[in-house]
């Protein structure tokens, strides 16, 4: 039993002993936890006591500082379920956005993203994926939509997202979108 003790304060993989705040939880697995305001505790889970210590010493100074932002609401939701809370409580009369570009951004794959990867990047590819599909001018107002429900997600809901991932000026829109028809009568 007393091994079992000190196993948890001593890093088997180099001997010597764990830093305040890390804790040894088997092979591979050291956990980090911090404490914030209110007595919550947030963990991380890394690979080497080292990484543990890193990720300590940049949450605390974070915390320090006034920049440490909480992501875990982020963790826990994905895309999908930010477009349902949308759609349940801000577009009760819009049918025409219920029926055609809400379906598309519920269909691809970034609905299984969850909200703390919703980074520009995956927009873009979401963007990418648009556009081999459909016109510019459909892909614009598909971004459009999925960038007004994360601000108002950030404005409304005060989920934690540190900026706008789909916003215009994180993800570029296609050209040709403000190209008119040619109509002939």
């Amino acid at each position: 039993m007393k091994d079992r003790i000190t196993s948890a304060k001593i890093d088997p993989a180099t001997g010597r002993a764990l830093p305040a705040g890390v804790e040894y939880r088997g092979k591979g697995q050291y956990r980090a936890r911090k404490r914030i305001a209110g007595g919550e505790r947030i963990h991380q889970t890394f690979t080497s006591a080292k990484l543990a210590r890193r990720w300590l010493d940049t949450t605390s100074a974070k915390l320090e500082l006034g920049q440490f932002e909480d992501t875990r609401p982020l963790e826990r939701q994905t895309v999908r379920d930010l477009v349902d809370r949308y759609v349940c409580e801000e577009m009760q009369t819009r049918e025409n956005d219920r029926k055609g570009h809400i379906p598309s951004i519920l269909q691809d794959e970034i609905a299984q993203l969850a909200l703390v990867d919703l980074t520009p990047m995956a927009v873009r590819g979401f963007r990418d994926r648009l556009a081999e599909k459909y016109s510019a001018a459909t892909v614009v107002k598909r971004l459009n939509l999925l960038a007004a429900i994360c601000q108002h997600a950030i404005a409304e809901w005060d989920l934690p997202f540190s900026k706008n991932p789909a916003a215009a000026t994180a993800v570029k829109r296609p050209a040709g979108a403000d190209k008119k028809r040619n109509r002939r009568l």
